[in-house]
């Protein structure tokens, strides 16, 4: 998957704007909130593509399908977002809502040594 486009697209002079960092940023943290949420199977022109956290959202913690979680983000991301390097994943069960979890991902892309991080709660 390559950096997706952030609509409305803005019109310049030459055409379409190229992205600026502050977009890509966002067009990056799109694409992996796309990624998580997205169930295997779900995308028709790709069934192996998406994490499908909604999946997970009952599940006790440290079952092996919990456990399947980090292993599963890392290879979509090294699958379809190549560009991002995975430098830690934290999920958190519970402290927000018995049905919620949260997914926090620190990551630097290839273009830049600055640490970002994404944040998503997922809940029923």
């Amino acid at each position: 998957m390559s950096i997706s486009l952030i609509f409305p697209l803005q019109p310049g002079v030459n055409g379409f704007e190229s992205f600026s960092d502050a977009e890509t940023k966002e067009a990056i943290k799109q694409n992996l909130k796309m990624l998580l949420l997205t169930s295997p199977g779900e995308y028709v022109m790709d069934s192996g593509f998406g994490v499908g956290l909604y999946n997970y959202l009952f599940e006790q913690q440290g079952t092996a399908a919990v456990d399947n979680i980090q292993p599963s983000i890392h290879k979509q991301v090294a699958t379809y977002m190549p560009y991002v390097q995975i430098q830690q994943i934290d999920l958190d069960f519970g402290s927000i809502d018995n049905n919620a979890m949260r997914v926090r991902i620190k990551y630097k892309t290839s273009q830049s040594e600055i640490n970002e991080e994404f944040n998503l709660v997922v809940s029923a």
